[in-house]
């Protein structure tokens, strides 16, 4: 155990083998909650409201995660919207494009067609709304971190990030809140219901949180947790595939055959193991961190020991395919959504994130269309991904790359 101070507090680093007894802790000892809370002052962030309930992490455990083969249509055709727009069909030409924007764009896209169904998720507004309500809510964050805690109350009002905040929230206010309420109102009687996070939220919704403004921050907050790390990730692995090549092809014949066989479903995502493999080998070497915690793990260090991964220098696509494959009883274990002592990008045991498993659908989604309809490469003579943004304890894809994307015609 040791202490490490960052930019706002000091952290309490434990080993690994801490995890069983951390996860055994009552949330009044242990919170995941209050910490993210705390860590982005959540009471000038709008984030605080998921203190009410566990109404968000519990309509991504069970309904996100029981509904994701009957969504799976919608986040393919949502991907190839997105995918188009930015690299438009029929191109002859190769397009350059910022990959992490992009991305980012793509997964809010998708995103949104989960969380609210068409025609509502491709409303420019509401779309604008998703991508940069994250990034102000860190934003606040941050400006109000040097100040003094009775101070911030003052400041916050004062803060240009802050009057783009409460711009984000009546945003999405002004176009969901209706249908929040209408939904709401409808949870008693009977007939068809939408297939959808609204829906969830509103059949789930208890004491408190039957409230349009309630929900609408929540929804906000799963808007945050859904685009942001999901972009991250999909953008480093997307890197990875522009800096070993090598890998294309096989990640290709893969999705053909999986595809091929069993459209795109979640049968077919599910059996892209070599993908899946590649995804969590890019994970590995770029760890998101783990923001809103007091008490940490060394998770990169964890990530680079030799002693759990031989060469864990070196990018290895297939290395958890090979893991899954070296014996009968290791065929579920290592897959990106996995978690345990040696792999805690996603939390572990009552802290795992509860919507991991959209989100690995997600990310394979976005990658496997890039792979079926384009050629990707760095420009020019670059070969090497760039290097990471580091901020505080947090890693980020470098946001200024361009990636070349040619269309393959399929």
């Amino acid at each position: 155990m040791f202490l490490v101070q960052t930019a706002d507090m000091e952290r309490v680093v434990l080993s690994p083998r801490y995890l069983p007894e951390l996860s055994s802790l009552p949330e009044e000892v242990l919170s995941l909650r209050e910490a993210m809370v705390q860590r982005h002052l959540g009471n000038f962030t709008t984030i605080d409201v998921i203190l009410t309930s566990h109404l968000q992490s519990d309509v991504c455990r069970l309904n996100l995660t029981q509904n994701l083969g009957s969504l799976i249509p919608q986040i393919h055709e949502e991907t190839i919207f997105w995918l188009s727009r930015a690299i438009p069909d029929g191109s002859t030409s190769a397009v350059a494009v910022r990959a992490y924007e992009t991305i980012l764009r793509t997964i809010a896209g998708v995103t949104s067609r989960v969380f609210v169904g068409l025609p509502r998720c491709r409303d420019e507004k509401w779309l604008d709304t998703a991508v940069n309500y994250t990034m102000d809510v860190f934003h606040v964050s941050s400006e109000l971190r040097p100040y003094p805690p009775f101070l911030c109350r003052f400041v916050a009002p004062w803060l240009a990030s802050t009057r783009r905040l409460q711009e984000h929230v009546r945003v999405a206010s002004d176009c969901f809140g209706s249908i929040f309420a209408q939904r709401l109102a409808e949870t008693d009687g009977e007939g068809e219901r939408a297939n959808d996070m609204f829906q969830w939220m509103a059949d789930s919704a208890k004491g408190v949180d039957r409230n349009t403004d309630v929900l609408i921050r929540k929804m906000l907050f799963l808007t945050l947790a859904a685009v942001h790390t999901s972009t991250m990730s999909t953008t480093h692995a997307l890197f990875d595939l522009c800096a070993h090549p090598e890998y294309i092809e096989p990640l290709r014949r893969e999705i053909g055959e999986s595809v091929g066989a069993n459209g795109w479903s979640l049968v077919a995502i599910n059996e892209l193991k070599l993908l899946d493999s590649f995804i969590k080998e890019s994970q590995r070497l770029n760890h998101p961190g783990l923001p809103g915690t007091f008490i940490s793990m060394p998770t990169s260090a964890i990530a680079h020991d030799p002693d759990n991964y031989p060469d864990p220098e070196q990018f290895d696509a297939f290395r958890f395919y090979r893991k899954r494959q070296s014996s009968e009883s290791e065929v579920n274990r290592h897959q990106f959504v996995s978690t345990g002592r040696k792999n805690l990008a996603f939390g572990h045991g009552k802290f795992a994130c509860p919507g991991r498993f959209y989100a690995a659908a997600q990310i394979k989604m976005v990658l496997a269309c890039i792979l079926v309809k384009y050629d990707v490469s760095f420009p020019g003579q670059q070969t090497a991904r760039p290097a990471n943004s580091f901020f505080g304890e947090s890693i980020s894809p470098d946001r200024r790359q361009i990636v070349v994307f040619k269309s393959r015609g399929e």
